[in-house]
Formats: C-alpha cells, structure tokens, sequence
C-alpha cells in the first residue's frame, strides 16, 4: 500500500509538472492525501485545481469537506454554498454542509441537508454517520442507530471506518449537544 501510494504521489507529480494546468491529476493527488490524513495538502490541491477551474462543483464540495474536518467551518461553508450553487443536490456539498449546520445548532436545516443527501445515493458513510450524529443529539436512538449501521456497512474496510470515525465524532458533543 506505501509503494503504491509513493508511485501514485510521483507519477501525479510528473504530470503537473508536464502540464500544470491539468487539473484531474492535482483533483487525484488530493484524494489521496485526504485517504492519508494529510488534509493540509489536499487543500493546497483543491486550491490549485480552483486556480484554474473556479467554479468546479467537486472540488468546491471536497474541499469544503476537507476545511470542516480541520474545523474551518466559516470557510467550509462558503465552499459548501459555492458547490451546491453549481450542483444544487451534490451529495457531498449536502452532507458537509449538514454537518456545518448541525454544528451551529441548525437542526431543522441540517436534517433537511443530511436527509436530501442520503436521498441521492443513500451510500455514502459520512452522510449516515452525520445523520446519526444529529439523531442522536435530538433523541431519535432508533434511528441514530439504523444510520450508524448504515453507515458502517458503507465503508469498504476497517480503516476506512476508523477514518470516518476520527473525521466526524467531534460533532458528537459540543456546545449545541444537550
């Protein structure tokens, strides 16, 4: 896994070095940064690949994800708002900015985001996991429960649960949480 993920970084790094305003390769390197916890260069990515297309919706919602899990929550929601500004039901760009609402106390809108969200594809373990978190909060243990199962069950390995786990369960107290 360490050779590849060394081969992907170099050869990611020839081809923006060949042609740097090609920006599906800076968009692939700073998934796979995000995949190892290195969020500060994924960012730098994101913000490359923006440099040259300011307006991809993709790239606004990932990066808007990537500022909420470093807990810049101001600038992730002004991400979250340009992304669904280009693709209004953008599973991703929902499921941040439910978890940004859910964080200031939004509940009613967060649950609109998260439930909008889930509607879209229904597979995507971070949309579960936060609406769990907001279920939960709001004493809906039943249904916190049958996200979280979800949730899991949308993870592909045992890591990548960890990994969810550690980007989100920060929300599960805070000063909204009763």
């Amino acid at each position: 896994l360490e050779f590849r993920r060394v081969l992907f970084r170099s050869d990611y790094a020839l081809v923006t070095r060949m042609a740097p305003a090609y920006w599906p390769a800076r968009h692939a390197r700073a998934g796979i940064y995000e995949e190892h916890g290195e969020y500060d260069k994924a960012l730098a990515e994101y913000d490359a690949v923006l440099r040259v297309s300011p307006k991809h919706g993709s790239t606004l919602a990932l990066r808007c994800g990537t500022k909420v899990i470093l807990d810049r929550l101001a600038e992730a929601a002004s991400d979250c708002e340009a992304a669904l500004d280009q693709k209004p039901n953008d599973q991703i760009a929902l499921t941040w900015a439910g978890l940004i609402d859910y964080g200031n106390g939004a509940f009613e809108r967060a649950r609109a985001e998260l439930d909008a969200a889930i509607g879209q594809n229904g597979a995507w373990a971070r949309a579960n996991y936060a609406r769990a978190l907001l279920r939960e909060t709001l004493g809906d243990q039943a249904g916190a429960f049958k996200d979280m199962t979800a949730a899991r069950r949308y993870t592909e390995t045992a890591a990548e649960w960890t990994r969810v786990q550690t980007e989100l369960s920060r929300f599960r107290r805070g000063p909204w949480c009763a």
